[in-house]
């Protein structure tokens, strides 16, 4: 019988420990989820190799929130590394906060994002092609075929009123149509839920009628 075997069989002092001091599961139980990211900031802080647990629960939303600005992977792909990079070093100084349900930790992370995808403009600033293939790609991602079906110079049209819109107002259009949900949106602008949903209304009014000018015109010129 190996040494593991004979702790499968029976507790040793600390298993029976554990046993008698009910209480430890219940309190293990009732942690917010705001009460486990404070603890994962906490032991990240402490030892900067525990700092993967919120580099795994974060950097997809990161990569999405480059992809919704830049529109090409790769460079979407460099600002994530170099945000979490950012983060890494910064992370000593973070003093987190409890907000809402959650802590100030994804806010920060997005204020370091988005600091670094303007960097990154300013060094490329021509945007990427919208028929580049890899753009059609993301821009399918996730839609239904009617909306992959649509024709190019639609899809053409609507960049264009976007780009039309102010800085705020198409950051959120953008990142809404990556599939960010208002408090990721919130977090990552530093408005509250309430700020986003009204910006969001007045954004796609004023796309509205940016597009609906567009079909004007069209139609004048016929």
């Amino acid at each position: 019988m190996n040494g593991t075997d004979t702790m499968r069989r029976r507790p040793g002092a600390m298993a029976l420990a554990i046993e008698d001091m009910d209480v430890v599961p219940t309190r293990a139980h009732s942690l917010t989820p705001a009460d486990r990211e404070l603890q994962l900031i906490a032991d990240a802080q402490r030892d900067i190799s525990r700092f993967a647990p919120l580099y795994n629960q974060y950097v997809d939303m990161v990569w999405r929130f480059a992809m919704s600005r830049l529109r090409d992977p790769e460079r979407a792909k460099d600002v994530t590394s170099a945000t979490f990079v950012k983060a890494i070093q910064s992370l000593p100084r973070f003093k987190p906060k409890r907000q809402g349900d959650g802590t100030s930790f994804p806010g920060w992370l997005m204020m370091i994002a988005r600091n670094t995808i303007i960097d990154e403009q300013r060094r490329h600033r021509p945007t990427a092609d919208v028929h580049d293939p890899a753009i059609e790609m993301y821009l399918a991602y996730g839609s239904t075929p009617e909306t992959i079906a649509i024709r190019r110079d639609e899809q053409e049209r609507v960049y264009r009123a976007v780009t039309k819109l102010s800085p705020k107002q198409r950051e959120i259009v953008e990142m809404r149509a990556a599939g960010f949900s208002g408090q990721e949106i919130a977090d990552a602008l530093g408005m509250t839920i309430n700020g986003v949903r009204t910006a969001h209304h007045r954004a796609y009014g004023r796309l509205r009628q940016l597009l609906a000018d567009d079909n004007e015109r069209k139609e004048d010129v016929r």
